[in-house]
Formats: structure tokens, sequence, C-alpha cells
């Protein structure tokens, strides 16, 4: 065993003592307190879910009793907004969430001051979530339509990021942002903030209880730094077992720099075991592409029936078609994939989807589902935390593995029936 060896495998080892003396301290504390019990276990998590809850809190009607608090103390913090500043009516607000609205489309977040002033937020929580065409340009148009000064449009998402030329062009955003119309906020910095300002300023203890609940939920669904008490715990004792040693220092950074090379492997492995030798699927890593969502993430495993004998992709029965799984920000993306160009080493050719593989599939796929460009079918599974995911993958429950098994199984049988009624694309007249 190296010297750099020794400290990595004694740091895991003393760590791991760490995390299981908290774990039960935690156990016993938990017996008379239960600081962990949260209602966000069964509450729906995603956008729309999210969106509900800040509307109920923005709006001075709702049953938390608490009039214009949480209205106000948001428009306070969006006049801290340099651009923005003065520009928000200090008045009553009325709120809508998921607000559809003819010819432009639903608009997540809108807000209505008593003069007219509108607020309009999109929102963004997952870095995945692709822009629709012309969506902000849409609200926009929307929020002009009164042909007149009052509305302020706001990109939330989870960190600082720029919304797709395709949903505005950053010419007429940067126009927007230098005349305080429009302003990109997040939740690390200005979200999860807010809900800290809405916890302190609340009368009710419930209520105050569930807004640190709230900002728990974020934290651990977005993958943003935590401040639950036992993670603060963990870190700060993990921390002080390896301030003294300069080699405990080294190896916690070999260790931390090790973890995306880790994360591929519990995948892979995890793959062999979704796809035993004797069912006819081979999963491999992708040759060419660094992630499937937007081309950028994680590098993605392809599933696919194999011909005995050919080596080939080309000559395998679902052409372009895969099975495709890969992690995308602390969770399990899969579901059936065309490749557009590099479906194998030595294409050079283009295709597109046929535009009926989404009307086809669904009806071979009566669960509904996502659909994105490369996608005619997807969806996510397993824990929405990256800790959780990869614990998940290490060890994984019987009842998770078997169900995605069985997921691969059925989308495998879909593509050979796809394949069987011809409806597959020819590989060498794209």
């Amino acid at each position: 065993m190296s010297d750099t060896q020794l400290p990595v495998t004694t740091i895991i080892s003393n760590v791991s003592r760490i995390v299981r003396r908290i774990e039960e301290e935690t156990r016993q504390v938990n017996l008379f307190t239960a600081p962990d019990f949260t209602p966000f276990r069964f509450i729906g998590q995603g956008e729309v879910a999210t969106t509900h809850l800040l509307a109920y809190f923005l709006d001075a009607s709702e049953s938390h009793g608490q009039g214009r608090l949480f209205q106000e103390l948001f428009i306070d913090q969006l006049r801290a907004l340099t651009k923005v500043n003065k520009r928000l009516p200090s008045l009553a607000w009325s709120v809508q969430a998921e607000k559809r609205i003819a010819n432009v489309g639903q608009l997540d977040l809108l807000m209505i001051a008593e003069d007219g002033f509108r607020i309009c937020v999109e929102n963004k929580p997952r870095d995945q979530t692709i822009d629709q065409y012309r969506q902000l340009a849409s609200y926009l148009e929307h929020s002009q339509e009164p042909r007149d000064d009052n509305y302020l449009l706001l990109y939330l998402s989870r960190l600082k990021r720029e919304p797709h030329e395709s949903s505005i062009a950053s010419e007429t955003r940067q126009q927007l942002t230098d005349s305080g119309h429009y302003a990109n906020i997040t939740y690390l910095d200005f979200i999860l903030p807010l809900l800290d300002k809405w916890r302190h300023a609340a009368r009710p203890k419930h209520l105050r209880r569930f807004l640190r609940q709230f900002r728990y939920h974020l934290e651990n669904w977005l993958n943003l730094p935590s401040t639950k008490p036992t993670t603060l715990m963990n870190e700060s004792a993990i921390a002080a077992e390896l301030l003294p040693s300069v080699d405990n220092i080294r190896a916690a950074f070999d260790i931390a720099a090790s973890l995306p090379a880790l994360r591929q492997m519990l995948l892979e492995k995890f793959i062999q075991q979704v796809t035993p030798s004797d069912s006819g699927l081979k999963g491999s890593l992708h040759w060419e592409w660094h992630g499937f969502t937007k081309g950028t993430q994680q590098v993605p495993f392809l599933i696919r029936r194999i011909t005995p004998g050919l080596a080939e992709p080309a000559a395998w029965p679902w052409k372009r078609y895969a099975i495709g799984l890969e992690f995308d920000k602390g969770r399990l993306f899969y579901g059936i994939r065309f490749d557009c160009h590099h479906w194998h080493p030595n294409d050079s050719t283009q295709a597109l989807m046929p535009a009926e593989a989404h009307t086809q599939l669904a009806h071979l796929l009566p669960t509904p589902n996502g659909q994105w460009e490369w996608w005619p079918w997807w969806m996510w599974a397993g824990p929405e935390n990256d800790r959780q995911l990869c614990i998940e993958l290490a060890n994984p429950d019987e009842a998770f593995l078997n169900m995605i098994r069985e997921k691969v199984t059925a989308l495998a049988a879909v593509l050979d029936s796809f394949h069987n009624s011809a409806q597959l694309p020819p590989s060498s007249t794209d």
C-alpha cells in the first residue's frame, strides 16, 4: 500500500465512524423531537408543486393568515436588485399560479398590483429543464399589451443561468435588464434567503416550522448546500477530524476529485445488473456524447438489442433507437433514445426522428412521459438527491433494482415491436 493510499483508507474509516456516531445520536434525539420529520416526503416534488407553494405564501388572502407579510418581504427583496429598485409599487398584489393565457401559454406565476403593475415569473428550478420556443418573448408581449412600463419579468433558476436564445433574444434581454424590466433570480441567492425572512417574520410556530422544512426540501431536491443541523454536525465533525494532518487534507481532496468517476462506475455496475447476459441486451458507455439531456451533463449509457455474431451496431435491429440511462444532477434519467447522428462509431450520417414516432410509441407506452427532440419517451427514477442516488446504486434496494429492470425489459419489448412493425428508419439511407 502506498503512502497516499494509507491516509485515504484511514480517513474513510474515521469518517464512517463519525457518521455512524452522529446517526446514532440523531436516532436518540428523534425519539423525542423527530427533527427530520417533514411533510415534503408526501408532497409531490417538481416545478409545478414548488410554484404553487410559493404562490400560496405570496397570496395575502390565503389561509396562512399573515396577510401581506410574505408579499411585502418578497417585494422588498426584489427592490434590493439595483436595476429594479424603486420601480415596484407598495400596493396589494393578486397572485395566480400556472395562469394559462391565450396565444401566450402558461405563466408559472403572475402577480398584479392594484395599479396594474405586473410581475411574471418563469420558474426553472432544474438545470436541465429546457426553455420553450419564444417563451419569455411571449411573456414580454403579454406584459407590454397595456402599452405602459409597469412590468417585470423574472427568470427563476437553481443557480444563475441565462435563458436560451430561442426563448428571448439576448440583445432584448440585455435591454430589459438595463431598464429594470428583467432579472434572473435564483433559488440559492434569492428564494432560500427569502424563506428565512418569511420564517423569522411568521407568527404561528407551526408555520415557521413548515417554512424551515420547505427550505430543507429545496436544498435536498436541488442539490444545494444543506443547512439541516444533522448535516452541519456531520460536516463540522468530519472537518475537525481532517484538520490536524496535511496528509488527511490531501487525501480528502483526492477523494472529492474521484466522485465523478465513482458516479460513473456506480451507473456502469447498475447497468450490468439490469441487463443480464441472457437478456440479449448490451449496455455500454456512449462513444461520442457527453450527456443526453442537453449534451453537456454526464456520460450516458446506451442499452441496445444485439445481434449475435455481429459486432457492428449498424447491423443491430433497433438501428438509431436505444434505451438510455444516465445521471443528471442527482437523478437517474432513463427512456427511449433516438440518435440523430453519431449513433455508432463509424456513423457520419444524419437523420431526423420520424415525426410520427411520438404518437406511435405513445400507443405502445401507456405511462405519461416527457418528450424531447431526441427522446420520444423518458422518465426519472430513484432519489432526487445526488448523495442518496449514489448510495442507492451502490447497494440497490431489491424493489428499486427490479423496478428499473422491469422498465428496461418493457422498453426493449416496445422497441422490438416497433422494429417488427417496420417503423424504424433504415441505417443506410439517412
